[in-house]
């Protein structure tokens, strides 16, 4: 199976998730890799970005406009993360996002965001109507810290064997 992993990672996090992908599945048969255009043909092509606004970043959006009537595998890394219908919202968007491409399949996990974003969510707290919410981002903050874990990365080695068996099964 030939396959690449097309990716935007701002802060690292989701070029570690790219990385495990990669690094699960046999390296000489990738065929890009990074934030490139897709110039070979692939069996699967696995997209990634970080959250921008719950969905691809720009950046990526650019890419998936040029891939068509392909296999592909979605994977996103974001800032929030403590309750799973949040990532279902972001892989409903993200397959809205895939155009007219197959979507074999979907993973999304958090990932630390930078500490510009706490002190901005420090800045809330003194405002009275905002204390409670911003309490609650600055606790789910300090939670991403240490995303994407080795949890994380095992479901993503997860996630490309799913997604490896699907497209070329055994």
């Amino acid at each position: 199976m030939k396959y690449a992993v097309l990716f935007d990672s701002r802060t690292g996090n989701t070029a570690q998730i790219a990385d495990e992908i990669r690094g699960t599945l046999t390296q000489e048969r990738c065929v890009g890799f990074g934030l490139q255009p897709l110039t070979q043909p692939a069996d699967v092509v696995f997209l990634g970005s970080w959250c921008d606004r719950g969905g691809f970043s720009e950046a990526m959006k650019k890419i998936i406009a040029d891939i068509h009537h392909q296999k592909v595998a979605l994977f996103a890394t974001c800032g929030y993360g403590m309750e799973r219908a949040y990532f279902q919202r972001i892989e409903a968007k993200l397959r809205e996002q895939a155009g007219d491409n197959e979507v074999v399949a979907c993973f999304v996990c958090q990932g630390k965001m930078p500490i510009t974003v706490r002190r901005r969510y420090e800045e809330l707290l003194k405002d009275e109507k905002m204390k409670d919410a911003a309490r609650s981002m600055i606790a789910n903050f300090d939670h991403a810290l240490s995303h994407p874990d080795e949890t994380d990365l095992k479901q993503a080695e997860a996630f490309a064997l799913r997604v490896a068996a699907a497209v070329d099964p055994i």
